[in-house]
């Protein structure tokens, strides 16, 4: 099922690693998501259609509880079921856990995204959400092996 969307997300993140199949990036997104629950620094979770296919991935990397409650965002829907409004419902639900109050939700008080100024897609369901381009901040990222300015975007308490 991931190979459906190995095309349609190699432009924006680096996914896959050289010569991974699809089981074996599912398994590494396993592994990522229990260490990630176990040392409290991720929050990594995939969206099931009903049929049992993958719709999508929900993750909050870098959690930090110092100075700041804030953690990095990512997503991507599967390229077979994009447009039907699954990324929406899957990033909402991501950001009202991480900005819920612990023990309900992370506790965390902001999640910032890094997203490719021509990534329409992520750009508009950011908006939608109700995250807040941050006009003065551009981060660089690593992708295909270059680095791209991406815009940053952020949701707070």
């Amino acid at each position: 099922m991931l190979s459906l969307s190995r095309e349609h997300l190699g432009r924006w993140m680096n996914l896959y690693r050289d010569s991974e199949t699809d089981v074996e990036l599912f398994e590494r997104q396993l592994m990522m998501c229990r260490v990630g629950d176990e040392r409290g620094v991720a929050w990594r979770r995939v969206g099931m259609m009903e049929d049992g296919r993958l719709a999508g991935f929900f993750n909050l990397n870098s959690i930090t509880r110092g100075m700041t409650f804030e953690a990095d965002a990512n997503w991507w829907v599967a390229a077979d079921v994009k447009g039907v409004g699954l990324g929406t419902e899957g990033v909402l639900a991501m950001l009202d856990h991480a900005l819920a109050d612990a023990p309900v939700g992370l506790g965390l008080h902001r999640v910032q995204a890094a997203i490719a100024p021509e990534n329409t897609p992520s750009t508009r369901l950011a908006h939608r959400v109700g995250m807040k381009f941050q006009y003065s901040t551009q981060v660089n990222v690593k992708i295909g092996g270059k680095w791209e300015e991406h815009n940053l975007w952020e949701r707070g308490v």
